[in-house]
C-alpha cells in the first residue's frame, strides 16, 4: 500500500500525485456505477433518465453529527489517546463512494495515525505524525492513498469506517476532517434534500 501526506496548501500544486489519485477514483466510482447500475450511463453533475451523476461526498451522506443547527464536517473529538471514529456509515441506496483520502483542516492536528476499514477490509495504519513538523499555516493536511488499481470504492449498502488515533491532551477539541473524493448518485434528490438519505 502506498500513500502520501501533504500540507494542505501545496498538494494541488506541488504534489502530481494528488490529481493522479482523484482521477483514479472517479474513473473506479464510474466503472462501478456502470457494472452495478445496468443500463445507465454518465450524466454529470445534473443527470437525467437512465443516467447517474458524479459530485463531492457531503457530510449528511456519511453520518457526521449535525452540529450548531446543519450538517459539517467539523466534530468535537474527546477520547484521547485512543482510537475514535472519524467516520462509520454505510453507503446509502442508490449511491456509491469513492475515497482518495481525507484533508484536516485547520492550525492543529489532533490524530497521529489513521486507519480505513471498507466491509470486512482493514488497511494498514498511516502515520501522519510529520504532519506536526509543518508551519501551522499550511492549513496542516492532507493524506492521499496512491495505490492504482486499488481504490477505496464502496456501493449502496456496504460499511466505511476511518478511524484516528487521537493525541493524548486534547479532548475536547474540534477537528474538520473532510473526506477528498467522488460519490457516484442515481437520484437528484440526493444533492437538493437537506435531509440525510435512506441508508
Amino acid at each position: 500500500m502506498s500513500y502520501f501526506v501533504a500540507p494542505l496548501n501545496k498538494v494541488k500544486t506541488q504534489f502530481p500525485e494528488f490529481a493522479q489519485a482523484m482521477a483514479a477514483v472517479e474513473t473506479s466510482v464510474r466503472s462501478r456505477a456502470e457494472q452495478i447500475w445496468g443500463g445507465y450511463t454518465f450524466g454529470g453533475l445534473q443527470p437525467g433518465a437512465n443516467q447517474y451523476g458524479l459530485a463531492n461526498l457531503v457530510p449528511r451522506h456519511m453520518s457526521v453529527p449535525r452540529g450548531f443547527g446543519s450538517w459539517s464536517f467539523m466534530q468535537k473529538f474527546t477520547a484521547p489517546g485512543s482510537w475514535v471514529n472519524i467516520f462509520s456509515y454505510t453507503v446509502p441506496i442508490d449511491q456509491i463512494h469513492g475515497i482518495a483520502g481525507a484533508s484536516f483542516v485547520g492550525n492543529s492536528l489532533l490524530f497521529n495515525a489513521l486507519r480505513f476499514q471498507i466491509s470486512d477490509t482493514v488497511l494498514p495504519i498511516f502515520e501522519i505524525e510529520e504532519a506536526r513538523s509543518w508551519d501551522p499555516l499550511s492549513g496542516t493536511a492532507v493524506v492521499i492513498k496512491t495505490d492504482s488499481g486499488k481504490e477505496l470504492v464502496a456501493q449502496e449498502k456496504v460499511s466505511i469506517v476511518l478511524k484516528g488515533f487521537q493525541e493524548r491532551l486534547s479532548s475536547g477539541f474540534n477537528q474538520r476532517v473532510i473526506p477528498i473524493g467522488q460519490m457516484g448518485y442515481r437520484s437528484r434528490d440526493d444533492l437538493l434534500t437537506l435531509s440525510a438519505p435512506a441508508a
